[in-house]
């Protein structure tokens, strides 16, 4: 009986490494299966090969593997023809996907330059998606479902022509032609990453990474060229311009980028931490500032000057997100220090904003469980706190980290009775559900209102 990958395909999802072992080789004794039937015995042709197998199935990825494993068995000739069978298909209502799994299936060919002539014509059909859709001015700032579609399509043939192509000279002219005229900055930032990724070791890579990083009319594009930049750390000029573009760049994406470059690459620099730390405070926009607190808490956690700037200037920030982040970082890297467990007790019941309480009573469960101010803390968030998104938090949290306290289960069926806070009482009601089938059948929860009927 032939092995089904669709079968197999369902079971994977909570598999150990060994069984994933196992499929793989199935799947490897599938292909060679259709190869010896095939090649040896002469039971399946090349036409029933490329539209029985090929064409039945090459729409479902659980086939794909077994499918790349046949064209990387076969004679490159063969397998040529299965790509040139791929190429024909219509593929733009699978996103194309004929194409990018026609690249696969080439790259697990012996030898794809024994198949030029085809090679050739798919590069060329990968190339025409870089310009697939339509994208003008006008548009290249939405993220619709069309335009994010267009994009990935276009910023995915940009990285099958790169991997599969990297050592035709041809392949490093186009993507700079790329870089330099392609009207999408999706397309312009792949070539920027598949440059950086393939070509590291060109001369000429690092002065274009720069010239995009400064030059660039896109944010996508600078903020790419500013990642990929952060890796030459041997090139003199690089510390200065991620420097300079953490501090001037117009744009808030290019300035975070900046920030977290010079901390993952550069936290050894003695001007780093002082950059963070302005960045922290001055930047105009709440996402570079939280971009630098969380930076500071965890590659400058064990400088005596970061625990201080923290309790000083971020939880004091205007914005929530900033406040939300300080308050995540004091729990993941000061756990342990005296004065952590009473500023998040502090901020989950006084901070303005919800996001920055929710965020307090999740740190609590998940960092000081064992506390014995905790559970009735969080018990008391759940009951008093004047939003419904800070009480369902605390009503989760108690649910999800004392499963097993003797208070948990009466305590949530008391919150779940009719004559609780219809918001606290939802809560509750969820709370309880994933616990219904370790309680007795006559357990029963009281419905929720739910409006039109």
């Amino acid at each position: 009986m032939l092995y089904c990958p669709l079968k197999k395909s369902r079971l994977r999802e909570g598999l150990n490494i060994v069984s994933l072992h196992i499929y793989y080789y199935l799947e490897y004794f599938c292909a060679w299966e259709f190869v010896e039937r095939f090649e040896k015995q002469r039971s399946l042709t090349e036409e029933e090969l490329k539209t029985e197998v090929f064409g039945q199935h090459w729409r479902d990825e659980s086939w794909h593997e077994v499918l790349r494993l046949i064209c990387g068995m076969v004679g490159e000739r063969v397998a040529g023809k299965m790509i040139e069978y791929l190429m024909e298909q219509d593929g733009k209502p699978d996103n194309f996907m004929n194409l990018f799994f026609a690249a696969e299936c080439l790259s697990e060919t012996k030898n794809k330059f024994n198949i030029k002539a085809t090679a050739a014509k798919l590069v060329d059909s990968l190339k025409s998606l870089t310009s697939y859709g339509y994208i003008n001015d006008s548009t290249i700032n939405r993220f619709g479902s069309k335009q994010y579609q267009i994009r990935k399509i276009r910023t995915g043939a940009v990285s099958a022509i790169s991997r599969l192509w990297k050592d035709d000279p041809q392949t490093l002219a186009w993507l700079k032609s790329s870089i330099n005229s392609d009207i999408d900055p999706s397309v312009r930032s792949a070539a920027v990453r598949e440059i950086a990724k393939n070509y590291k070791d060109d001369p000429e890579t690092s002065p274009l990474l720069q010239e995009r990083a400064l030059e660039d009319k896109h944010q996508e594009v600078r903020s790419a060229a500013v990642k990929a930049l952060a890796k030459y750390k041997d090139d003199p000029e690089t510390l200065p311009l991620l420097q300079e573009r953490a501090l001037e760049d117009k744009d808030k994406w290019v300035r975070q980028a900046a920030v977290e470059a010079l901390a993952e690459y550069y936290k050894d620099d003695p001007e780093t931490l002082p950059l963070l730390q302005e960045r922290a405070l001055e930047d105009k926009d709440e996402w570079v500032r939280q971009a630098a607190v969380e930076a500071l808490a965890e590659y400058y956690k064990d400088d005596p000057e970061t625990l201080p700037w923290l309790q000083e200037y971020a939880l004091e920030d205007e914005h929530e997100d900033v406040r939300q982040a300080a308050v995540e970082a004091l729990a993941e890297h000061y756990k342990n220090h005296a004065q952590t467990l009473p500023w998040l007790q502090e901020y989950a019941l006084e901070d303005e904003h919800e996001d920055v309480r929710s965020a307090a009573v999740e740190a609590l469960a998940e960092h000081y469980k064992n506390h014995a101010q905790t559970l009735p803390l969080l018990q008391e968030y759940a009951l008093y706190d004047e939003d419904e998104w800070v009480q369902s938090a605390a009503v989760r949290v108690i649910a999800q980290h004392y499963q097993d306290h003797p208070q948990t289960l009466p305590w949530l069926q008391q919150r779940a009775l009719p004559d609780e806070d219809e918001e606290l009482r939802s809560a509750a009601v969820k709370a309880l559900r994933p616990t219904l089938p370790r309680q007795p059948r006559n357990l029963a929860l009281p419905p929720t209102t739910c409006s039109g009927g």
